[in-house]
């Protein structure tokens, strides 16, 4: 049977799904520009915290928020309305956003009009090829930055077997969940694959009915401690962000009750 949320918590998801989408969009508008290249200016520097920090927690909120909401409505115990809810809100638009990239690179390779090494080769035509730029099925699709979805998709397909953990070892499965992300046991089927963890928290806090308003009353906190991670990646040029991929939910969240 579904589980509902209550009006404030349906808000706050809302609201945090919110500014993590358009946290994504701001986080790939500017050239990308690695922290060893960083300029001396104050600004170089709130850019580079914005985009090497801050914006960098969007994909898993994200992510535990659609594990969380997958969870919470049953959707692991329905495959064939998961299958064409996730076809309809991630596979869809994953493809019409990648058919203007496609087309222009097609067009790009075989006039020559761009002298830039694209990572993918769709002129000649080959079908293998455009399948991968327009759904990222072996490799990142033509718009990279929609990675993301590309991985949720994946992830959500995981959820049946996700659930056969959290039914019975929820905890002990989060354990083996961070074994297949550290070594990286899922291969290529999920390419940032700190997804993995992040989408099985929020199917346990869905399962285990966590107070989703317990650290609250440590926002101020949490939200220190988000602004000195974000400090530190750029100060000490940290290139390694997948402890703030898997702690930054915990500090986001929060947030919320702060404004």
């Amino acid at each position: 049977m579904e589980q509902h949320l209550n009006a404030e918590i349906s808000k706050r998801i809302w609201v945090t799904r919110y500014f993590m989408v358009i946290g994504i969009i701001v986080l790939h508008l500017p050239p990308y520009q690695p922290l060893n290249e960083l300029g001396s200016s104050i600004f170089d520097y709130i850019k580079a915290f914005f985009t090497h920090g801050v914006f960098r927690a969007t994909v898993p909120v994200l992510t535990v928020l659609s594990g969380f909401l997958l969870f919470q409505f049953n959707l692991h115990l329905q495959p064939f309305r998961l299958l064409s809810k996730k076809i309809r809100a991630v596979l869809v638009p994953l493809i019409l956003w990648n058919i203007p990239f496609v087309i222009a690179i097609y067009l790009s390779q075989k006039y020559n009009i761009l002298s830039h090494e694209f990572s993918i080769t769709l002129y000649p035509f080959d079908i293998l090829n455009w399948v991968n730029a327009l759904t990222g099925l072996f490799s990142q699709p033509a718009n990279y930055p929609l990675n993301f979805l590309r991985d949720l998709f994946a992830v959500s397909l995981l959820s049946p077997i996700f659930w056969l953990f959290l039914k019975r070892i929820p905890y002990l499965g989060l354990a083996v969940v961070l074994v297949v992300y550290y070594f990286n046991l899922e291969g290529p089927f999920v390419l940032r694959n700190s997804m993995l963890v992040s989408f099985y928290i929020g199917g346990l806090a869905a399962t285990q009915k966590w107070p989703l308003t317990y650290l609250d009353k440590h926002a101020r906190l949490l939200f220190c401690i988000l602004i000195t991670f974000c400090a530190a990646m750029v100060i000490f040029e940290i290139q390694n962000r997948e402890l703030f991929r898997l702690l930054s939910p915990f500090l986001v969240w929060p947030l919320y009750h702060s404004w």
